[in-house]
C-alpha cells in the first residue's frame, strides 16, 4: 500500500471518528459527546478506536465515504435548522469555590460549576448551563455532577448546591408534565409562571397544547438525587419536545426525524466498517469463531466481579486453542486475536460505569489529576494546569480531561483508555518472543503477560486515574515503532521519539527508560550473547535512526524546562516535582553509604516483585529481571535471550535506583512486566528446550547400555 493511500485512509478516518462525536442537537441515541449512554460509549468511544487502529481499508469504498459525508451534513443541517434540545441545567454552590483544592488552585467566584458537557461549554469563558440535560437522573451518580469531587474537597467544603433545569416543553395535547424527585430536594416547578411545590418530592403541571416555558428548582446535598421528568406518564423524551429556546415550526416538523436519521446513519457507518474490519482481517472463519468465543468469555469474567481478574487466562485459553491449529500466525493476526477479546474485556468493565460520575477519594493523587484536567478544559488554564510547577506528573491530566470530554462526567474512558494501553505491552511482548519461539509460544506469552497485569496489585491501578499505565503504553509504542525502523525509515522513529517524549511527560521518572528503547532499533531476533561483538552490533543500526531518536527526546526535555522558566525564570526540568522527595539520595558523592543503597535496594526489589513487600504474584516479574542481568552476564542458556528484552528490563529498573514512591503498590512496575515476563518466559523455554534435546541425545545410548531392543510402531 502506497503512503498517499495510507494518509487518505488515516484522514477519512478521522472525519468519520469527527462526524460520530460531534453532538448532535437532538437526540439521545448515537448523537454524539458526551457519550454518556451505554450504546454510544460502547460503539462510539470503544468499537470505533478499535476498528480505527486494525483497520481504515473501509475508506477506500465509496458507501463509506458517502456515509460519513452525509452523518457530518446532517449534524450540520440540524445544527443550523433546529433550536438545541434538552434543558439547561445549572448547579450554584451558595458562595464562591476559592483556594487550593487538593493542591490545585482554584477560583469559580460566581459558584456556578461546570459539568464535562461539551454541549453546554468548555474552554475559558462564564458558561450559561452547567450541562444539557437529555435524559434521566434516577440516582445521584447518573447527574452530570462530578465537580462534586471539587466542591467536597474545597476549603472549606461545599456539600450544598442549587439545581435549575429550565427550558421549552412543546406538546401537542393536553396533559400532564411531572418531575419524579425525592422529598429532601425540596423541589418547586414553574410551568408558565405558575409554581407548583410538593412534599413528597413529585411536582406536576397541566399544560395546553403548545409551547410553555419551565423550571424546576431544587437544593441538593451529600445525601440521594433523582430527577425523572414524564409526560402522561411515559417518558418526557420521546414524548415531548424539550428545547432550550423558543421552537420554531421546523423544530416542530423535525425534531423526531434529523436526530433519527444522525442515529441511523451512525449506526450504518459503524456497522458497515465493522464488516468490511472483519472480511479483511487475517483470520479464517474458524479462528473468527473462537475469537467471539474468547469475546463472549471476555464479557462474562468482566461481568462477574469475582473472577473479572482471572480473564485473561480464559481468554487465553481460547485464543491457544485456536493458534495451536494453525501453522503460522501472521502479527497483524495476533494482533486481532490478543487485542480483541482483551479490549472487549476492558470495554465489558467500563460499560458498568458509563453515566455515572465517580466519587475520588480526598488525598489521591487520581483526584489531584481530576481537578487539574478541570480547570484546564473547563477554565482554560490550557498551558498552567494546575501547577506552573508540576509537582505531580504533567501529562496525565490533559489526558483525563480529553477522556472526559468524550465519555461526560463518567471515568469508563479512562478505564478503557487503561485497557489500551495494555494492550500495547501485550503486543510488545508478542514481537519480542516471535522470532526466537514462534507465533504460538509468542501469544502464550503475550497472554501471560495480560494474566501478571490482573493477578498482580496493578490490577488495582486499571482505571483508577493514575499516570502509570499511560507512561507505560506510551513508552511500548515507541518500543514497537523502533522496532520497525528498519522497513518504515525515519518516519518510524520520529513516531518512536514523539511517544517516548510522551511516556516521559506522564512519568518523569522514566527518562531513562526512554533512551534504553534505542535498543529496539536492532533485530528483534539479536540474541544477548551478540554483545561479544559490540562493533557488529554497532554496524547494524543506522546513525542517523539513533541521532533522530536522540534529537526528539532532547526537544522534549527542553520544551518542559522552557516551560518551567515561563513560570519562573528556572529552566529546569525537575524544579517543583516531588523528585526531591521520592530521590532514594543515590548521587556520586554518596555512592559508599549504606542507608542509600538500603534505600536502592528496597526500590529495586519493590519494581521487580510488583509490590512493597514479598508478593509471590510477582515472582515470574522478579525472574525476568534475574534472567535479564544473567543474559548480560553471558550467562550461557540466559544469553539466548534477545539483547532487546534483556536491555530493555534494565533500562526499566534504571529509574528505580534514583526515585522511590511507597502509595500505589504497583506503580513504578507497569512499564517493566512485560519486557520481563517476556524474559522470563524465553528463559523457562530455553532451558525446556535445551534439556529436552539433551534428554534425545541421551536416549539412544542408554537403551543400548541395557540392551533392551527398540520398539517399532504398530500398523
Amino acid at each position: 500500500m502506497n503512503r498517499t493511500r495510507a494518509i487518505v485512509r488515516v484522514l477519512w478516518g478521522l472525519a468519520a471518528v469527527a462526524a460520530l462525536l460531534i453532538p448532535a442537537v437532538g437526540g439521545t441515541l448515537l448523537d454524539g459527546m458526551p457519550l454518556d449512554s451505554p450504546v454510544d460509549a460502547i460503539l462510539i468511544g470503544m468499537a470505533v478506536p478499535v476498528l480505527f487502529a486494525l483497520d481504515r481499508s473501509v475508506f477506500d469504498k465509496t458507501v463509506a465515504r458517502i456515509l460519513v459525508s452525509t452523518l457530518l451534513v446532517t449534524k450540520v443541517a440540524a445544527a443550523a435548522l433546529l433550536a438545541p434540545q434538552g434543558f439547561c441545567t445549572t448547579f450554584r454552590t451558595d458562595g464562591p469555590v476559592r483556594g487550593p483544592v487538593e493542591a490545585i488552585e482554584f477560583d469559580e467566584p460566581a459558584g456556578l460549576m461546570r459539568s464535562w458537557d461539551v454541549r453546554a461549554h468548555w474552554g475559558a469563558g462564564t458558561p450559561a448551563c452547567s450541562a444539557i440535560t437529555r435524559r434521566d437522573y434516577a440516582t445521584r451518580l447518573d447527574f452530570p455532577a462530578w465537580f462534586v469531587n471539587l466542591v467536597e474537597s474545597a476549603n472549606p467544603p461545599r456539600h450544598e448546591l442549587n439545581l435549575d433545569m429550565r427550558g421549552i416543553v412543546t406538546v401537542s395535547e393536553s396533559g400532564r408534565l411531572a418531575f419524579g424527585t425525592l422529598p429532601e430536594m425540596r423541589p418547586s416547578l414553574t410551568a408558565d409562571d405558575a409554581l407548583t411545590m410538593a412534599g413528597d418530592g413529585r411536582v406536576e403541571a397541566s399544560l395546553t397544547p403548545g409551547s410553555h416555558r419551565v423550571e424546576l428548582r431544587a437544593r441538593v446535598s451529600g445525601g440521594e438525587w433523582r430527577v425523572v421528568p414524564s409526560w402522561n406518564g411515559q417518558s418526557l423524551w420521546s414524548s415531548a419536545l424539550v428545547t432550550r429556546v423558543a421552537p420554531s415550526s421546523i423544530d416542530v416538523a423535525l425534531w423526531r426525524v434529523l436526530p433519527m436519521e444522525g442515529a441511523l446513519l451512525s449506526l450504518a457507518l459503524i456497522g458497515y466498517w465493522f464488516v468490511v474490519a472483519l472480511r479483511a482481517s487475517p483470520l479464517d472463519r474458524a479462528s473468527i469463531g473462537w475469537l467471539a468465543l474468547a469475546s463472549l468469555a471476555a464479557v462474562f469474567f468482566a461481568w462477574v466481579p469475582m473472577l473479572a481478574r482471572f480473564a485473561p487466562l480464559a481468554i487465553g485459553v481460547v485464543i491457544v486453542a485456536s493458534v495451536a491449529r494453525r501453522n503460522n500466525v501472521t502479527p497483524p493476526a495476533a494482533t486481532w486475536l490478543i487485542a480483541v477479546p482483551w479490549l472487549v474485556f476492558a470495554g465489558a468493565l467500563a460499560a458498568r460505569h458509563v453515566g455515572e460520575f465517580s466519587l475520588y477519594t480526598r488525598g489521591n493523587d487520581w483526584l489531584t489529576y481530576q481537578i487539574s484536567a478541570y480547570r484546564i478544559y473547563l477554565y482554560g488554564f490550557w498551558l498552567e494546569a494546575g501547577e506552573k510547577l508540576f509537582y505531580y506528573q504533567p501529562l496525565y491530566r490533559w489526558i483525563a480531561g480529553a477522556l472526559h470530554l468524550a465519555f461526560g462526567d463518567s471515568s469508563a474512558g479512562e478505564l478503557f483508555w487503561d485497557g489500551a494501553c495494555l494492550t500495547i505491552g501485550a503486543l510488545l511482548a508478542f514481537s519480542i518472543s516471535k522470532p526466537m519461539v514462534g507465533a504460538q509460544a509468542a501469544v502464550v506469552i503475550s497472554m501471560t503477560t495480560l494474566a501478571v497485569f490482573t493477578l498482580t496489585p496493578i490490577w488495582y491501578l486499571i482505571g483508577r486515574g493514575l499516570a502509570e499505565i499511560s507512561a507505560a503504553g506510551f513508552a511500548w509504542a515507541a518500543a514497537l515503532l523502533l522496532s520497525r525502523a528498519r522497513t518504515s525509515g525515519l518516519a518510524a522513529v520520529i513516531g518512536a521519539g514523539v511517544f517516548a517524549v510522551l511516556a516521559f511527560y506522564a512519568r518523569l521518572n522514566q527518562m531513562l527508560f526512554a533512551g534504553a528503547l534505542l535498543v529496539f532499533l536492532l533485530p528483534l531476533e539479536t540474541p544477548s550473547r551478540a554483545l561479544r561483538h559490540p562493533a557488529a552490533l554497532l554496524r547494524s543500526i543506522r546513525a542517523s535512526h539513533i541521532a533522530a531518536y536522540v534529537a526528539v527526546l532532547a526537544t522534549g526535555v527542553a520544551l518542559l524546562a522552557l516551560r518551567a522558566w515561563f513560570y519562573t525564570g528556572q529552566p529546569s526540568v525537575f524544579a517543583g516535582t516531588s523528585f526531591g522527595l521520592n530521590h532514594t539520595g543515590l548521587a556520586p558523592s554518596t555512592l559508599l553509604s549504606l542507608p542509600v543503597w538500603r534505600s536502592v535496594s528496597h526500590s529495586l526489589f519493590a519494581e521487580m516483585i510488583v509490590n512493597e513487600v514479598f508478593d509471590p504474584r510477582g515472582l515470574l516479574v522478579y525472574a525476568g529481571c534475574v534472567a535479564a542481568a544473567l543474559a548480560l552476564l553471558q550467562v550461557p542458556v540466559f544469553s539466548r535471550i534477545p539483547l532487546v528484552a534483556s536491555v530493555s528490563v534494565i533500562g526499566a529498573l534504571a529509574g528505580a535506583l534514583v526515585a522511590h514512591a511507597h502509595g500505589y503498590p504497583g506503580r513504578f512496575s507497569v512499564h517493566l512486566v512485560p519486557l520481563a515476563t517476556t524474559s522470563a518466559m524465553l528463559a523457562a523455554l530455553t532451558a525446556l528446550s535445551r534439556w529436552h534435546a539433551r534428554a534425545r541425545r541421551h536416549a539412544p545410548s542408554a537403551v543400548a547400555a541395557t540392551g533392551a531392543p527398540q520398539a517399532t510402531s504398530a500398523r
